[in-house]
């Protein structure tokens, strides 16, 4: 295994990207970013362009479980732990976008481990700004059903108005702990708190500072797909259409749409 030491994930992260974009394993989406803002709340809407050009006839087939290994060379970023590597996302919206998957196949409906809390707690640690988040499931956003947890290197648009507790949905905001056993049971709590069953849709984000968990009672608003970055305060559109539909309702009619009615924080 390589392991990742402190201090190195983004260095490794920038590094293995250009190497990705050189050998053609990364295929980026190119967005064009809108902002919409509702009530003081800014917005980020990306809208999709283009699709970098996909593999070539020729290319290996896609496996059933992309996270399964073995994992496409150069995509790796390194080993976060025994139990889960550190990958770029081959399809990223985000510069250095990245997946935090467990080696041994768990669902993704599945609620954090004590090794999935210490797998993100690493990489919040790692400096910069960095937002994880986690889609608990394909009713939560979630498009792969082998758990991972994802890493984008960018604040939350929506941060002021998630510290001041105005989410429009049920949801619960807590410190982030140090260690990540203590981040797991956070989660596990928040989640219990919010009366989320097993095998329910949840959203999580988090950041060196605060996590939030948010339960789900639907996939997408119309036919806009929401995940965890949508409670960010950042959404993907695919077309213009869409983009000025959010525009037209307000993005959060879209969340609340998505989440479950209240407002509940602690």
């Amino acid at each position: 295994m390589d392991f990742l030491t402190a201090g190195t994930l983004w260095h490794r992260a920038r590094t293995t990207w250009q190497r990705a974009l050189a050998s053609g394993a990364l295929e980026p989406l190119v967005t064009e970013v809108e902002e919409v803002e509702e009530g003081g709340a800014r917005f980020q809407v990306r809208v999709v362009s283009s699709l970098l050009a996909k593999a070539t006839a020729g290319a290996a087939p896609l496996k059933k479980d992309p996270f399964a290994l073995p994992w496409e060379a150069d995509l790796v970023v390194g080993d976060v732990s025994a139990t889960h590597g550190c990958l770029l996302n081959k399809f990223p919206v985000f510069q250095h976008h990245l997946l935090l998957v467990t080696r041994a196949f768990e669902p993704q409906e599945a609620w954090l481990t004590r090794a999935d809390g210490e797998a993100l707690r690493f990489c919040l640690g790692e400096g910069g700004d960095a937002l994880g988040f986690f889609n608990g499931g394909a009713g939560a956003g979630a498009s792969q059903p082998h758990k991972h947890l994802q890493v984008v290197p960018m604040k939350a648009p929506l941060e002021p108005l998630l510290r001041s507790g105005r989410l429009p949905v049920r949801h619960r905001l807590v410190d982030t702990p140090k260690d990540g056993a203590s981040l797991a049971v956070e989660v596990t709590k928040a989640l219990t708190d919010l009366r989320v069953a097993p095998g329910a849709p949840w959203n999580l984000l988090a950041t060196r500072d605060w996590l939030l968990v948010v339960p789900r009672r639907a996939e997408a608003w119309a036919d806009l797909s929401v995940n965890a970055l949508g409670f960010a305060g950042s959404l993907l559109v695919k077309t213009r259409g869409q983009l000025e539909r959010v525009r037209d309702v307000g993005p959060m009619k879209v969340l609340r749409a998505v989440g479950q009615p209240g407002a509940e924080a602690s």
